[in-house]
């Protein structure tokens, strides 16, 4: 940068970086290489929050579909055989086996 306050060509190879102002021109590349990473960098946080939200949504659709299972089959059958337990002892014929 030194070097580019006072001459407008490369230090290495003697190339004009620009006519004028050289610092500006390379400035806006830094600039614009500043530009890139903030864009990457905000691409990617998009990226694994839409990645985050996916797997909430997957797990919270495979909580509703264990509870469905759960309230459709398993309280019926639970229901049933309680039913037939209390009539089973209502009538007498467990109460034996019950005490036993």
């Amino acid at each position: 940068m030194k070097h580019l306050e006072e001459n407008v060509t490369c230090p290495k190879c003697q190339l004009v970086i620009h006519q004028s102002h050289p610092l500006n021109y390379i400035r806006s590349a830094l600039y614009c290489l500043l530009l890139v990473v903030v864009v990457v960098v905000v691409v990617v946080v998009v990226v694994g929050l839409v990645v985050v939200v996916v797997v909430v949504v997957v797990v919270g659709l495979v909580v509703v579909v264990v509870v469905v299972v759960v309230v459709v089959v398993v309280v019926p059958s639970v229901s049933w055989l309680f039913t037939r337990v209390i009539l089973l002892t209502t009538s007498g014929l467990l109460s034996t086996a019950y005490y036993w």
